[in-house]
């Protein structure tokens, strides 16, 4: 894996013949890591080959070689960054390669991958060979499908995916990999190399990958004593003076200067240290790495700002900060506990990233190689494991000189956010792995990034060609035509399976529209044995919980939300207003209650951060073509590169963005959720449904308005039919035919699909023929997440009760476990019932594992959060499974980052007489109970416009109109 550059900062005449006597360096380079000396060196030769010869560097720490760094354990020298030379055996000569194995003939080794399916563990020993393979070959079968969609993807990013949802396209499964083996295969493919999952990397950026395509498949792994290092001293050598030795004894050099200021000007720049240094210069280049620049160890002058979005790429306005923080710093953590390459050593390296990085940098090494010895004895049950006598975990992400391993293409950042990346503003000029067009991440790509901007550097300093283009957000815009702007003429009756989620309403909505329209010869098919779908009521320790939708969100607005005076007048639902304003003295952490000061500061905080983030999303275009994530924007605001890290900013941020759309912040969009319609249309207040008769009554009332109840209230229309599983759809000019499992087929004229999003990115249902491509790409880039609450029964109350102890939070290290409790003393009295609610991947897990598993890992944090009670064990647990439920995979829809309003308007858009209703064609309410039952009004009316009306017409605008 590739790693970063510090800085370079460049002082740079603007003749050869201007250098003597100025009293001043003209080149300073700040920063002598591997990026930096890479690109510094590339630079230095190609401005020496210019006749810029006299240079500075700074260098903020105590060698050189940054993260390129061995580091000596276990009686050897181990590499605790970069570690492989990758992409070697090509047609392209890698210019890494050949230092390391021609020139200084480091020793190194060919990583032989072909084995891997027979060396696949589980937690009682190897899994089967064969179905490894079979399991293999079906990733590698995806992969290669990604790269034929990627090279048919516009070239300006315009029509970017992430991996996932290229993943999704092919397995029809929502929310990708899930099994433990297509986890562990999943991982290594994407994650082991990009240092982050495939749901927020981009496919057109790293699948196919260019440094393979460009340099061959191979990788080989640096093991020499010298250290892959030594490739540093190699390139510094070159043009610094070295003794016999081969250290550098240049008085360039300067080790320890920690630059915290570059002041720039029309005339030069100043660059001051920690140690009040100060240095001056005509430019700077700055190679610092992209999470150094996400943080606030430099500070530049004037202050780079964060105010509307400038048109002018040569000042340093907001263009280039949101360039800065849309792109990612991943965190590849390579931990010690090699045979060909440390022979007898007996060390191991695991090798973990992303968020596990972040929770092992943070806990004590003793902790982690506990787990590591649990981990390996489960691997090896048959073997005696003894205990391992050393560890060794590099901390790159905590480094303030570093704050990460490499940077990351995410989705949602296009060719013209990477422009802004490496454009120079002024007399700033920046380098580095990230500003690498093809090779970001990777040592080649700081190296060539660093020849590139010289180039850029020396254009203007001695050609004065001082302007750098950037290109337009669309290039190539002539190309854009609208190409899928007229979709669809069309009509439908009713396919149905109907955040908070909350969702039956879509199907009954568009029905009702439908009657009132004088549409009543219609035909409901409901998968399951009763309507309401995940609107649903489960009897647990004497009372009905709602396992599903629970809350009316938007309440007392100056709008009214078109459900509540169905629940709060019409049939008077008992519902209670869910108060979080106390939430600061309710949050835990392991050993008991968290300062309330302390966490009422950070809590402050985020609330400060999300407000600038409304501000900002104010200032992005409509169409979405500038939107960014909510982690970007957290990134603007408090300088960390990945987001809020200890445990009580981890709780809040959990609770503020992950509660409530069940995918964090780093995938869902800032511009469709910042502020959220659902508040700013119709309030700020939350009741929380707490009924006997369910919250699924509210089904069953719009129902009734036009299908026909018995005395008791239930349906008894032979219009709805139970247990209808719909498997095909087909469609022609002329009507439509729908198949079920049950071999049952009915006609129709036109057909109205209100599956959930995660059933039509399953293969539940086949259409005939299949849907174009653009409606399939739309349905495939949009997120169905997981939202799993669940209740627990105990035998006695133990925790606090009374106002303002409603809910209560668990600040744990690990982000999202069992994070978000709430207590039912008004709602079930004397129940003695709690709720835990889990999201996203911790609800993808525990629906995979068993309920006792789970009542035991909740026991664990429960005992922890409340250390001087009797905690008694729990008596009942209730984990609903909307993921594994095939009739839903999944709670509600999530508006990720990279789906722009083209692609919503895709997405619900009709195609011949399939029509589309559901909560995730809400264009400003996805993932409500109110946006379903609005989308299946919206979505009638359309097909009563082509079916009454003759209007059939659906217009889709421009990508970025």
């Amino acid at each position: 894996m590739a790693i970063f550059l510090s800085i370079v900062l460049l002082s740079m005449a603007q003749l050869p013949s201007l250098v003597a006597g100025t009293g001043r360096p003209r080149v300073i380079i700040i920063g002598a890591g591997i990026s930096s000396t890479h690109t510094s060196i590339s630079v230095g030769k190609r401005l020496s080959e210019a006749g810029i010869t006299d240079i500075l560097i700074l260098e903020a720490t105590d060698h050189i070689g940054g993260r390129m760094h061995k580091q000596r354990f276990a009686g050897v020298n181990v590499e605790i960054g970069a570690n492989w030379v990758e992409g070697v055996n090509g047609e392209k000569m890698n210019p890494i390669w050949h230092i390391v194995n021609s020139t200084l003939k480091l020793r190194n080794f060919l990583s032989d991958f072909d084995s891997l399916a027979q060396n696949v563990y589980k937690n009682g020993g190897l899994c089967d060979a064969a179905y490894v393979q079979k399991r293999i070959d079906l990733a590698d079968e995806a992969d290669k499908s990604g790269e034929n969609l990627s090279a048919t993807l516009h070239p300006s990013g315009r029509d970017d995916m992430s991996i996932l949802s290229m993943q999704r396209l092919n397995n029809h499964l929502p929310n990708g990999p899930s099994s433990p083996v297509d986890m562990a295969v999943d991982y290594f493919t994407y994650d082991y190399e990009f240092a982050e999952p495939p749901r927020v990397t981009s496919l057109r950026n790293s699948v196919p990958l260019p440094t393979f395509t460009d340099f061959g498949d191979d990788s080989y792994f640096v093991a020499d004593q010298r250290g892959y290092e030594a490739v540093v001293y190699y390139l510094a050598g070159q043009y610094l003076e070295v003794d016999m030795s081969g250290n550098i004894v240049d008085a360039r050099l300067h080790l320890n200067k920690v630059v915290r200021e570059i002041s720039y000007s029309s005339t030069g720049v100043t660059v001051k240290t920690e140690d009040n240094s100060t240095y001056q210069a005509d430019y700077v280049m700055v190679s610092a790495s992209l999470g150094v620049l996400q943080s606030d160890l430099i500070q530049f002058k004037p202050q780079l700002p964060v105010s509307s979005m400038s048109n002018c790429p040569y000042m340093f306005n907001s263009w280039k900060i949101l360039a800065i923080y849309q792109f990612d710093m991943a965190v590849y953590t390579k931990i010690f506990e090699f045979e060909k390459q440390y022979p007898d050593a007996n060390v191991l390296l695991v090798t973990v990233t992303d968020e596990e990085s972040r929770r092992i940098e943070q806990q004590p090494d003793s902790q982690t190689k506990a787990e590591i010895m649990e981990v390996v004895r489960s691997m090896f049950p048959d073997e005696d494991v003894p205990d391992a006598t050393d560890i060794l975990v590099p901390r790159w992400w905590s480094d303030r000189f570093f704050r990460g391993s490499f940077s990351n293409w995410p989705i949602g950042v296009s060719r013209y956010e990477y422009d802004q990346l490496r454009a120079p503003v002024g007399r700033v000029y920046f380098t580095g792995e990230h500003t690498s067009e093809r090779y970001n991440g990777y040592v080649h790509g700081a190296f060539l990034a660093g020849i590139d901007s010289a180039e850029i550097l020396i254009n203007c300093a001695q050609k004065n060609m001082c302007k750098y283009n950037v290109r337009g957000k669309q290039y190539d815009e002539a190309h854009d035509d609208g190409h899928f702007s007229c979709l669809s003429d069309i009509h439908s009756t009713a396919s149905s399976v109907p955040r908070r989620w909350h969702r039956p309403a879509k199907g009954i909505s568009a029905g009702k529209r439908l009657w009132e329209a004088g549409i009543t010869d219609v035909l409901i098919l409901e998968a399951t044995d009763r309507i309401g779908g995940r609107m649903h009521k489960q009897s647990f320790a004497g009372v009905n919980v709602e396992i599903d939708a629970n809350w009316v969100e938007g309440v007392n607005g100056e709008k009214m939300n078109p459900i509540w005076p169905i629940v709060n007048s019409t049939l008077k639902l008992r519902s209670f207003r869910s108060d979080f304003d106390s939430l600061a003295q309710n949050v835990y952490k392991d050993g008991g209650l968290c300062d309330e000061a302390y966490v009422q500061k950070r809590m402050d905080r985020a609330d400060e951060v999300d407000k600038s983030g409304e501000n900002l999303s104010a200032t992005l275009h409509p169409s979405g073509r500038d939107d960014m994530s909510i982690l970007s924007m957290q990134r603007l605001n408090d300088h960390l590169p990945n987001g809020p890290s200890s445990p009580v900013d981890m709780a809040v941020d959990y609770f503020t963005y992950d509660y409530e759309f069940a995918e964090p912040p780093r995938v869902t969009s800032l511009q469709n959720t910042v502020p959220l319609p659902t508040f700013t249309d119709f309030g700020d207040d939350n009741y929380f449904v707490a009924d006997q008769r369910g919250y699924e009554s509210v089904v069953h009332h719009l129902a009734g308005r036009y299908l026909n109840a018995d005395k008791s209230g239930n349906i008894a229309d032979a219009r709805l039919k139970l247990n209808k599983v719909v498997r095909e759809i087909s469609y022609s000019s002329t009507g439509v035919t729908v198949k079920t499992e049950d071999n049952s087929t009915y006609q129709a004229d036109y057909v109205m699909v209100s599956a959930s999003l995660g059933v039509l990115q399953s293969d539940l249902i086949e259409f005939k023929p299949q849907l174009p491509s653009w409606k399939i790409l739309a349905i495939y880039q949009f997120d169905m997440a997981v939202y799993t609450k669940i209740f627990v029964k105990f035998p006695k109350r133990f925790w606090p009760e009374g106002a303002g102890r409603e809910f209560f939070l668990y600040a744990s290290t690990r982000r999202g476990y069992y994070g978000v409790w709430q207590e039912f003393e008004k709602q079930y009295p004397d129940a003695n019932v709690l709720l835990v609610t889990v999201t996203d991947e911790e609800s993808r897990r525990i629906e995979q594992q068993p309920d006792s598993q789970t009542k035991a890992e909740i026991m664990e944090v429960v005992r922890s959060m409340f250390p001087d009670e009797d905690v008694p064990d729990a008596t009942d647990i209730l984990v609903p499974r909307w993921w594994s439920d095939r009739f839903f995979r999944g709670s509600f829809s999530n508006w990720p980052i990279g789906v722009s309003r083209y692609e919503y308007d895709q997405l619900r858009a009709p195609v011949g007489r399939v029509y589309f209703t559901g909560e995730h064609t809400s264009e400003r309410y996805n993932g409500y109970v109110h946006g379903a039952f609005l989308a299946g009004i919206d979505s009638a009316e359309i097909l009563i416009n082509c079916a009454q009306k003759k209007m059939c017409k659906y217009n889709v605008g421009g990508k970025h109109g």
